[in-house]
């Protein structure tokens, strides 16, 4: 029960982490419920051993979540769950998993708003490569970044600057690297970068 208890909360924690900080998850919740798991059954050794693991991993996590959770409210207004993208080119029949337009603006640019993390990671990628479509600014910002892996020897696009590469540890014949590109290229570069056998692009931030 606990093994499938641990799962449940590591499946609820996944979910969460693609949209909110690692530190709003209720650890606290998740240390209670494990408790009201039945006391006996099979491989009693094992039960109790993860029961007590557990209990001491949500605890201690739990404690350490409402201390950065307190010391971020205290330090910075709430974060806004939604990230915004000025765009050229828009159309409406692009709107798709949580990307839509919020305004029309000057010179028929468009305001568009995405779920942030992975939605807006999302978002940018099925944008990826239109010519019809190209990024202004997002969130005010026109130099970002974003971070994958792909294979040793890679050549990343020409507009974007490499800022850091290293080796993965876990995949000797792949390199991690963090790009900068400036808004208006983004698009473009997120289609070179995936192309093929390309960049595995798994964040792309908003700044």
């Amino acid at each position: 029960d606990e093994d499938r208890y641990a799962a449940q909360v590591a499946g609820e924690y996944a979910q969460l982490i693609n949209q909110k900080g690692w530190y709003e998850f209720s650890f606290a919740r998740a240390l209670g419920h494990l408790w009201t798991l039945p006391w006996t059954g099979s491989g009693m050794l094992r039960k109790w051993e993860r029961r007590f693991f557990l209990s001491m991993e949500y605890g201690v996590k739990s404690v350490y979540a409402t201390l950065i959770g307190a010391a971020t409210g205290a330090g910075y207004a709430p974060d806004e769950m939604g990230r915004h993208i000025v765009v050229a080119g828009w159309n409406d029949s692009l709107a798709s998993g949580g990307l839509r337009r919020t305004a029309w603006l000057d010179r028929h640019y468009a305001l568009l708003t995405v779920p942030r993390y992975a939605a807006y990671r999302d978002a940018l990628l099925r944008l990826a490569g239109r010519a019809d479509v190209r990024v202004a600014e997002i969130n005010g910002n026109h130099l970002v970044t974003l971070t994958g892996t792909a294979a040793r020897g890679w050549r990343p696009p020409a507009r974007t600057q490499v800022v850091v590469a290293y080796g993965v540890p876990a995949e000797p014949g792949r390199m991690r690297l963090v790009l900068a590109v400036d808004a208006r290229d983004l698009l473009t570069s997120l289609a070179q970068a995936g192309a093929g056998d390309g960049m595995r692009v798994d964040h792309v931030y908003d700044y």
